[in-house]
């Protein structure tokens, strides 16, 4: 499903644009799509799905920790409730789970 989006462009480069997609015979759309496309691919290419250096392989198993779940989730929860217990009094703080 295609997405409308709106943007103030300058008369010049919208003449350029239609003068570009008649030469072209392309839509305005196919136009901008591929431009878009090949400018991704020209300044971030780990961006694009399957390409070199792609961010989804580099990010894979960012989730590996040395710790273990139970050991992450006692750390952050006594960081939790110290911090809790510094900025509420102790005596009417309560701190439900």
């Amino acid at each position: 499903m295609d997405k409308v989006f709106s943007a103030r462009l300058g008369v010049e480069v919208v003449e350029e644009l239609e003068r570009a997609c008649r030469l072209l015979r392309v839509t305005k759309k196919d136009f901008l799509e591929e431009a878009v496309q090949c400018r991704v691919r020209q300044l971030a290419p780990e961006a694009v799905p399957g390409g070199p250096g792609n961010i989804w392989e580099k990010t894979c198993g960012a989730w590996k920790r040395k710790e273990a779940p139970p050991a992450t989730i006692a750390r952050i929860r006594k960081t939790m409730e110290d911090d809790f217990h510094r900025h509420h009094r102790r005596k009417n703080a309560k701190l439900s789970r």
